[in-house]
């Protein structure tokens, strides 16, 4: 088959992929029978290691990708972004549901999350920054964000801080829950409750009332 092709002579090499043969790379000779040498051949092999390792490369980074993107639709199923704060420059850098729940553009600074904190919310949110910051504590707490259009929105942040080899705080990492349909729901359910207690008092009143006149 090799001569009806026009080769004369050829060597291959296997790819291999720990003890498994993953594919095989090769050259050859047209022009006469060749003998290969052995710098040709040790040659060949490491051309096919670096082929073996360029798309074990590959695999990987299609792998790393297929996580991103699986992680990156479960916390937009979640509604649950991550983010990080720089100690020194307080910027903030966030997957892609922290932008979308701030509705910021990416690098975000810690000054511009303070802003669109609710007024009555803001102290609370720089104290428990402090408290992380300082005391190196977890923190955990609800506030209110004011968006673009005015409406609110409920969050949820989670946070802790990272130390470098000297025991200093040089990030805090966190999460962010959007919880605005739960707080929409929890408000619902209290007027619900309010509403029927206080239809509860009316018919208890209209009943005594009614009782009264009867009884007279």
């Amino acid at each position: 088959i090799l001569e009806n092709l026009g080769i004369m002579s050829t060597v291959i090499t296997p790819i291999r992929k720990s003890r498994e043969i993953s594919g095989v790379i090769g050259t050859d000779s047209m022009s006469e029978n060749k003998r290969w040498s052995d710098h040709e051949k040790t040659f060949l092999k490491v051309i096919g290691e670096a082929v073996n390792s360029s798309l074990l490369r590959l695999k990987e980074e299609i792998k790393l990708r297929e996580n991103e993107h699986r992680l990156q639709e479960a916390q937009e199923i979640a509604k649950l972004g991550n983010w990080v704060l720089n100690t020194e420059t307080f910027e903030v850098q966030g997957s892609e549901e922290f932008y979308r729940i701030v509705e910021f553009e990416e690098g975000v600074g810690w000054d511009q999350m303070i802003r669109i904190a609710h007024p009555d919310d803001q102290e609370k949110l720089m104290m428990g920054m402090n408290e992380v910051h300082i005391e190196n504590k977890p923190w955990i707490n609800e506030f209110r964000l004011i968006m673009k259009d005015k409406t609110t929105k409920w969050v949820q942040v989670n946070g802790r801080t990272h130390l470098n080899n000297e025991g200093k705080v040089y990030q805090i990492v966190g999460t962010i829950l959007d919880i605005t349909e739960r707080k929409q729901a929890e408000d619902l359910l209290q007027y619900r409750l309010t509403l029927g207690n206080l239809i509860a008092e009316i018919s208890g009143n209209f009943l005594n009332m009614a009782h009264e006149m009867l009884d007279t």
